[in-house]
């Protein structure tokens, strides 16, 4: 018996010993293809390391908003009939205050009826009986001439039950729950990605100083799990950009640390590196490792198609505050609002606005945009691709006063976003999309969490129309964006799965000392667009109910209603969705599975799911 302990336990360290030389191969292979010898040989060089063109690719990427978006201006989980039936009061209340009512006349958001603001309403259809409203905002960006399309390209789930605001609905989104060691499904899909498709070399990138940041928890992640964080220009650049050749001193040091991997994998392991706990931390290590040296040194964070995708954010979002937000500067609540005790400018007036967004297309016109997706696409010849390159270069840095004047701009005073995430400036709302679409198009990255601004702005809510058009400017342009790229069956659009949701609804209010579309609802809504949806639909439904309210007076319509999970629509015999729900809903478009102990009473819900 002893004897078959010790052949089972040598077994077992050989199959461990080779496993971590595997891995350390893999570290290795990264490293020369890293090297100044691997990209002269074009091993890497930009180039995706881990994967070939014709394998099949799935991504995530992942909206998260602070706060919740404006009830009237965007989005709102409410039906036309509902507003038809708004009380009288309300209205009268709003028609009677001189600073609301004065904003509402002509040519501003929003254009007062007899019986609710039907006008400047867009019904986007009815799916089996549902309608869902959305404002000139969204009908700007997703309307049937917006960047992109709800009908073709998107799902709205509405009436998902709470679990708390500020920050708690955030993690219960993106958790499934509000433990502390709950995984978020993020990092679920990442890792099941990295085994069922095949792993990138930032395979799992959040765009903040830490994954907290973005509520979603790390104690409990491995492997591909682990995010790296990416917060800002500076880090992208510095870990993808090396100053010069390496000193003889820096390469002794790297070539110390190789040999080290492969001294640990020549010798046999201690039962202690038996370990689950040890080889999952050996796992971690080892991917960051292998990703580490594959990007070093290749340029993306300094290139000319970096600099022209975040260009393109920046021109789309300061276009957006060009159309959708310059009635503000009539009447009372001007675009050049300032703080009244520090002087702050929360927003710079419309003819900065104006004249920036003119100055950076009249640097970066149409045809510059043109040529840098036929670059990215490699779609012409090596010597075209080369002079496309230098034009490239040349054209940004003519744009470089244009693009620092409109990524400087104001739009979010100081609550654009979560704690610990400043999103202040056009140029900050810009980078997380930017970044997101680079590393998705290059193949760089399975799945992507990233901030948009939202904000939790109440009485101010005048700004809090200019920072969700960044946020809606940003998730129209990356999906068009990401239609550009053709695979086998469809776009890179169609196999990948975009997820933006903010903590909370806002009522549809008109309290004139709460302003339009923000006061906090009581239930949460999701806006999905890509792989694996039923696209077009509407998902839940809202009622009134004891939870109308709960918090601000006189906001009928609060209460989540239970529904059929397999058509969506409200049913008495049904059950209510939750904001739990979101992360095995996302797990099963992926095919994911939910770890056990994050299993409880809300489902997938199969209405969300395409229908084959």
């Amino acid at each position: 018996m002893r004897r078959n302990n010790r052949r089972s336990l040598a077994q077992h360290v050989d199959m461990e010993r080779r496993r971590f030389l595997r891995n350390t191969a893999q570290g290795l292979l990264a490293l020369a293809s890293a090297s100044p010898l691997g990209n002269s040989l074009g091993l890497l060089n930009g180039k995706r390391a881990f994967a070939a063109d014709a394998r099949p690719r799935r991504h995530l990427i992942n909206l998260i908003g602070w706060g919740g978006w404006d009830g009237v201006w965007w989005h709102n989980s409410l039906r036309m009939n509902d507003y038809r039936q708004l009380p009288n009061v309300c209205l009268s209340s709003v028609l009677g205050s001189t600073g609301l009512a004065a904003s509402f006349a002509g040519g501003r958001p929003y254009a007062l009826t007899d019986f609710g603001i039907d006008a400047d309403l867009l019904s986007l259809g009815t799916v089996g009986g549902r309608e869902q409203l959305a404002g000139k905002g969204f009908n700007h960006f997703f309307g049937p001439s917006g960047r992109a399309r709800f009908t073709t390209d998107m799902l709205v789930w509405k009436g998902l039950l709470q679990q708390g605001q500020h920050g708690i609905g955030n993690r219960a989104l993106n958790q499934g729950s509000t433990a502390d060691y709950a995984k978020g499904y993020s990092a679920l899909v990442a890792a099941h990605i990295a085994k069922t498709d095949y792993p990138r070399p930032l395979h799992y990138v959040s765009v903040a100083a830490h994954p907290s940041n973005l509520f979603t928890n790390t104690a409990m992640n491995q492997s591909y799990e682990v995010a790296t964080c990416l917060p800002d220009w500076a880090v992208f650049r510095s870990i993808t950009t090396r100053a010069g050749a390496l000193t003889p001193a820096a390469m002794s040091e790297e070539q110390r640390l190789v040999s080290v991997v492969g001294d640990l994998g020549r010798v046999a392991l201690s039962p202690r590196l038996n370990l689950t706990s040890s080889r999952v931390n050996a796992d971690s290590l080892t991917n960051a490792f292998a990703s580490g040296v594959q990007i070093s040194n290749n340029g993306w964070g300094d290139s000319t198609e970096f600099r022209g995708v975040y260009a393109r954010y920046v021109l789309a979002m300061i276009r957006g505050l060009r159309t959708l937000t310059l009635p503000l500067n009539n009447g009372p609540y001007r675009y050049d609002y300032r703080n009244s005790s520090s002087g702050e400018i929360y927003y710079p007036h419309s003819a900065t606005v104006n004249l920036a967004c003119s100055n950076l297309e009249a640097a970066l016109p149409q045809t510059f945009f043109d040529d840098l997706n036929t670059l990215r696409l490699a779609q012409a010849s090596a010597s075209v691709l080369a002079a496309l390159q230098a034009s490239l270069t040349a054209r940004v840095g003519q744009a470089a006063n244009a693009i620092a004047a409109a990524e400087g701009i104001y739009h979010a005073g100081t609550l654009g976003s979560s704690p610990g995430v400043g999103i202040a400036t056009i140029g900050k709302a810009a980078f997380p999309f930017a970044m997101a679409d680079f590393l998705v198009r290059k193949d760089a990255s399975a799945v992507v969490d990233l901030p948009i601004a939202v904000g939790d702005e109440h009485w101010m809510w005048w700004r809090g129309f200019a920072a969700v058009t960044t946020a809606m400017a940003g998730m129209a342009e990356l999906i068009a964006s990401l239609k550009e790229v053709s695979l086998t069956g469809g776009s890179l659009f169609d196999q990948t799965l975009i997820v933006a949701h903010t903590e909370m609804d806002r009522t549809w209010s008109l309290d004139p000392s709460e302003g339009p579309g923000q006061a906090h609802g009581n239930t949460a809504s999701v806006l999905l667009a890509g792989m694996g949806i039923n696209r077009g639909a509407v998902v839940g439904d809202v009622g009134r109910g004891p939870l109308e309210n709960s918090q601000f007076a006189g906001n009928p319509w609060q209460t989540a209603l239970p529904i059929d999970y397999a058509t969506g629509a409200a049913s008495a015999s049904g059950k209510p969705c939750s904001v739990q729900s979101l992360l095995p809903t996302v797990c099963a478009i992926f095919g994911a599975s939910v770890p056990q102990n994050q299993l409880n009473e809300f489902d997938a819900v199969p209405a969300v799911l395409r229908r084959s």
